[in-house]
């Protein structure tokens, strides 16, 4: 059995984000197109339309933006799995086209491990442009200080959650 975690975490205050989805691939290598990544138009139909490999699955992020996926030897040609992770936003009736893609891991980790561990940090500009919503907020293209008033009540969100020391 293989696994693959990780965490999204709201970049500017460390919180995690609920309800985005996990994309993993095992890709075969050198064929990511750079070109429809680096474009601030990249969807997942023209993304998937020019990878080449195999999709692995996709999970959701948890309330604390933590994820799981786990995925048998089997579903793979060579020995280990080249793997690239991507985000999505959440498909959101009537918008147009596919949800779009918020995050591509920066390479390929290839011959992947049993276990590989992800922590990604989205921006929150990046979320306002896809529409996603954080804590029940939901984030449309406010003004500058509207940003920043909102980024205040996160940080005092997060400041009120009970601290946990995990070791001793």
């Amino acid at each position: 059995m293989n696994k693959v975690t990780g965490k999204i975490l709201l970049h500017e205050i460390g919180i995690g984000i609920p309800n985005l989805v996990v994309n993993i691939y095992d890709v075969d290598c050198n064929t990511l197109p750079k070109d429809v990544i680096e474009s601030n138009q990249a969807t997942l139909a023209n993304f998937w339309d020019q990878l080449e490999g195999d999709r692995l699955g996709s999970v959701l992020t948890d309330e604390d933006g933590a994820f799981v996926l786990e995925y048998e030897d089997g579903e793979f040609k060579e020995k280990r799995p080249d793997l690239v992770l991507f985000v999505t936003a959440p498909e959101n009736p009537g918008s147009e086209g596919c949800s779009p893609i918020l995050h591509v891991s920066c390479g390929i980790r290839q011959n992947a491990g049993r276990l590989e561990t992800y922590v990604v940090k989205l921006p929150i500009e990046k979320l306002k442009e896809a529409g996603v919503s954080i804590l029940g907020i939901p984030l449309l293209p406010p003004h500058d200080s509207e940003i920043d008033e909102l980024v205040s009540k996160m940080k005092q969100l997060a400041d009120d959650l009970p601290f946990v020391q995990i070791w001793s």
